[in-house]
């Protein structure tokens, strides 16, 4: 969870003034693996103050699980250190959800700045602040047209159509 950033968005919220904040529900699921973070989040989330914002759940997520996490959230964050590729990400749009990403390779590739989420400054818990608290002022319209561009963008990109044509291509070329 350490590359994942989840110490960055907790700094991040702690920054948001608790009436704002009251606003805002924050759900980190999946496992940790604790040889490549041993950070006690739980521990975390209790010193910033977090407990009404943050729900922790850690431990694997099956999928009929994950399918209602994703259907539940309005934004998915994405505040990772480094990664190359992110199935999670693509996951989010496939449910139609904007995001809220660290400017870095992988998502600056897949996140369209302004129309299908936010790209922040990765590693920095004030950029993130900033980034939560427009999204969480964003009105009705413009979820709705961040949705239709989530929804252009998996068609014209991610459509099995799509991946059917790259992969008739690259047979052709053999």
């Amino acid at each position: 969870m350490l590359y994942e950033g989840v110490d960055i968005l907790l700094k991040a919220l702690a920054q948001i003034p608790a009436e704002k904040r009251e606003k805002i529900q924050v759900i980190i699921a999946g496992a940790q693996h604790p040889k490549l973070d041993p950070t006690d989040y739980g521990a975390m989330i209790r010193d910033l103050g977090l407990e009404d914002t943050v729900d922790l759940i850690k431990k694997h997520i099956p999928d009929e699980e994950l399918d209602a996490l994703y259907r539940q959230a309005d934004i998915c964050l994405f505040p990772y250190r480094d990664i190359y590729g992110s199935g999670a990400l693509l996951m989010a749009y496939s449910y139609g959800k904007p995001v809220i990403t660290s400017d870095i390779p992988a998502f600056r590739e897949e996140t369209q700045n302004g129309k299908t989420g936010i790209l922040t400054a990765g590693g920095d818990p004030e950029k993130l602040k900033e980034a939560i608290l427009k999204a969480a002022d964003w009105s009705r319209k413009e979820y709705l047209d961040d949705q239709k561009e989530i929804e252009k963008l998996t068609e014209e990109k991610y459509s099995w159509k799509i991946s059917a044509k790259i992969l008739r291509e690259a047979y052709r070329k053999r």
